[in-house]
């Protein structure tokens, strides 16, 4: 569970996409996609697997903390200019994490009770 302002949101994980234990169905369940990436090249390779899921999708782009400011900036405006829509983090200094709840809770149609 996470979290924000009060407010839970269920989190589950589901293994990456060419693991073994990867759910393909659970995509086709949830009302948002979380894609963790740490190469924008790695994106179309997810999405191809996720063409049939209506669930909106949020690009979330980790290990920021091994950048510099101006990779931050081309990496944002690569993404920008595809249109995704995507939030950059770093798991290990927590940098974007707070812009990553509020992105997930603002893509929420609805709160379940």
């Amino acid at each position: 569970m996470m979290d924000y302002q009060g407010i839970q949101i269920q989190l589950i994980e589901n293994p990456a996409i060419d693991s073994d234990y990867y759910n393909k169905g659970l995509p086709h369940t949830t009302d948002i996609l979380l894609i963790l990436v740490t190469k924008v090249e790695e994106i179309e390779k997810i999405k191809k697997y996720l063409t049939k899921s209506p669930a909106k999708q949020i690009i979330v782009f980790n290990k920021i903390d091994y950048l510099s400011e101006n990779e931050k900036r081309r990496i944002a405006a690569t993404l920008q200019s595809k249109k995704y829509n995507f939030v950059l983090i770093s798991t290990k200094t927590q940098e974007g994490i707070e812009e990553l709840k509020e992105k997930l809770f603002n893509n929420l149609d609805h709160l379940k009770i």
